[in-house]
């Protein structure tokens, strides 16, 4: 399992609830799918947990020690966040205000895995890309909710998931 992967679920989330758990039944079929999605996830999960290994699979799954950037930048939105900080930084020391004046030339693209600071610009939490992720996607999660069409799948997951790559902590 990947991290990448979790993007779609609230999309599969809303789509299924709307489309199989409203109307005639609706408390059955909802019983019936959150048991198929306990079952799935107890059996994937299930040996992880026995062996005391959870921690490290979450910790695989969610790397926010590897900070926010990888080593090497991928081209989504913390990309430009990380070279307008660059940018600011530059401009500071041309202008001569002192911000950031600390700073090596190669700070946020050294190449190396962790957790960088920004110089000027805000830190960026991962609280923050979860928000960014989840209002990216609010428009797509509308639509599903209010006109759930099969046909429509395959699109949404795309665009779910560029949101994912798009906002997501540590991609690459």
């Amino acid at each position: 399992m990947k991290h990448l992967f979790a993007y779609m679920a609230p999309y599969y989330f809303v789509y299924m609830l709307r489309r199989y758990c409203v109307g005639p039944k609706a408390m059955q079929r909802f019983c019936m799918l959150g048991g198929v999605v306990i079952s799935v996830f107890a059996l994937s999960m299930g040996p992880f947990v026995y062996l005391g290994q959870i921690g490290q699979v979450m910790g695989r799954l969610f790397p926010f020690g590897r900070g926010l950037c990888h080593a090497y930048w991928a081209p989504n939105f913390w990309a430009l966040y990380s070279l307008a900080d660059k940018v600011l930084v530059k401009a500071s020391r041309i202008l001569g205000l002192g911000i950031g004046a600390n700073v090596d030339a190669g700070h946020l693209a050294g190449g190396i895995v962790g957790v960088a600071n920004f110089a000027i610009l805000p830190q960026v939490s991962p609280t923050a890309t979860v928000i960014c992720v989840l209002l990216s996607m609010m428009p797509c999660l509308v639509r599903a909710w209010s006109n759930p069409k099969p046909k429509n799948i395959l699109r949404d997951i795309a665009y779910v998931n560029l949101c994912g790559y798009m906002f997501g902590y540590h991609v690459h």
